[in-house]
């Protein structure tokens, strides 16, 4: 990664950081530059009003490292988000003590402008995941559900379009051939019954014709 003069400085500042953790005594500021303390400066301490300037110039460099060159874009982005959880947890240490002693000394009270610079770094890190980490993740999202889409589409024109000709007949013709099949079955059956009954009612007549001849014989008999 090429980088100029400030842009090294940031980097150094932000290793620094993830480094000292801004634990007070463990760090020296001189301007928009922080350093490793030393044994004469364990007992100093800054406010916040004093790293602001330096955690403004570091994470402002970043983010244009961020834009512009894309070699270790990633990690970079991952090293702005521990910085910056560990400027949080500062601020709100710093708050707390603050808060204790704001009675006895207004030169305790918290700048508003420190939350909101850090309110102002968070968007923008969210930023800069989104298109340039995440935008990867969705780019591979879509091309799976484009790809899901399409199978689901061929199968869907494989079965309802492409067998249509068989599926329509079910609806129309069919119906009317089982129609005609019910009506010419009923038809057959009737036939059926009727000569049915027309073979009973002849063996029923020659019955009776049989039965009044036997009756006159037995009478010309009786006679004789």
């Amino acid at each position: 990664m090429l980088v100029n003069m400030n842009s090294e400085l940031a980097l150094q500042n932000l290793n620094i950081i993830r480094e000292c953790e801004l634990i007070d005594g463990s760090y020296v500021l001189e301007g928009k530059r922080i350093f490793d303390s030393t044994p004469d400066d364990l007992d100093h301490v800054y406010t916040l009003e004093e790293t602001e300037y330096m955690l403004y110039f570091t994470f402002t460099e970043c983010f244009y490292l961020v834009d512009n060159y894309p070699g270790g874009r990633k990690q970079l982005i991952k090293k702005l988000y521990d910085v910056l959880d560990i400027v949080e947890e500062h601020y709100w240490d710093q708050k707390e003590l603050r808060g204790v002693d704001e009675n006895t000394d207004s030169s305790f009270s918290v700048s508003p402008m420190f939350e909101e610079m850090l309110d102002k770094f968070e968007e923008r890190l969210e930023c800069l995941y989104s298109r340039h980490v995440m935008g990867i993740c969705n780019y591979y999202y879509e091309l799976l559900c484009n790809r899901v889409y399409d199978i689901i589409y061929d199968c869907a024109t494989e079965v309802f379009y492409k067998r249509r000709v068989f599926l329509r007949p079910c609806g129309t013709e069919d119906l009317l051939t089982s129609d005609t099949e019910t009506d010419d079955s009923g038809d057959e059956s009737n036939g059926v019954y009727g000569s049915v009954n027309e073979s009973e009612e002849s063996e029923e007549s020659e019955e009776s014709e049989e039965s009044e001849e036997s009756e006159e014989s037995e009478e010309k008999t009786k006679a004789d």
